[in-house]
């Protein structure tokens, strides 16, 4: 279920409309991160997993750092720009090689469209 956190993102960024309240399931949020750059889904799914977007962000750069990025730290959860969020191409090649071992991933990414099932808020499908 998604709070007030889905109303943090920038103002013209990429969204699919979630509205406080409202619930999807993981495999859903999977699919609008993925496919349709949802970034109020990437913070909600992100304040869900750590508890608050800045220690789910924490933890990315955790990851980063376990998976040998050296020149990579992350400031939210959703990519967009921010003066202290920074990667490289080696470093992005190498989280990438991690995100495809999973099989979900590979599947999402190579899907051309989803559609996520109407919810308790949301009376209509979402086409990604």
């Amino acid at each position: 279920t998604f709070t007030e956190e889905v109303n943090n993102i920038e103002p013209d960024s990429t969204h699919i409309g979630i509205k406080p309240g409202e619930t999807l399931t993981m495999k859903d949020c999977a699919y609008a991160i993925l496919l349709a750059s949802a970034n109020e889904v990437s913070s909600g799914v992100a304040e869900y997993i750590g508890g608050t977007v800045p220690a789910f962000v924490d933890s990315m750069n955790e990851r980063a750092a376990q998976l040998g990025c050296e020149n990579t730290h992350f400031v939210n959860a959703n990519g967009l720009y921010h003066e202290d969020h920074y990667t490289t191409a080696r470093d992005l090649a190498l989280i990438s090689r991690e995100a495809f071992q999973n099989e979900t991933f590979r599947e999402i990414i190579k899907t051309p469209y989803y559609i996520v099932p109407t919810t308790n808020i949301t009376p209509e499908t979402r086409w990604l």
